[in-house]
């Protein structure tokens, strides 16, 4: 019988990160409550980006140690 190790799986929290890509730079330009405030504020940095500045943004779940990290550096409130 061979040995196998386990990754745990992360658990989701309760909040969304919107991701932005400038000039192949991955980055966390907002954070929201649901998914669907994720996406609204998704578009607010579309409409708000300079003209002719190629961006990329999506949305996606954060985990729990995803959101403690954030916490612990200030970009997320320790309250959220």
């Amino acid at each position: 019988m061979s040995h196998i190790d386990t990754v745990p799986i992360a658990e989701f929290s309760n909040l969304w990160a919107v991701h932005s890509k400038v000039e192949e730079r991955p980055a966390i330009a907002a954070w929201a409550h649901s998914e669907q405030a994720a996406v609204a504020k998704m578009a607010a940095l579309k409409q708000s980006a300079p003209r002719g500045t190629a961006v990329e943004y999506w949305v996606m779940r954060m985990t729990k140690n995803q959101v403690e990290v954030f916490k612990r550096s200030g970009f997320i409130p320790a309250d959220a």
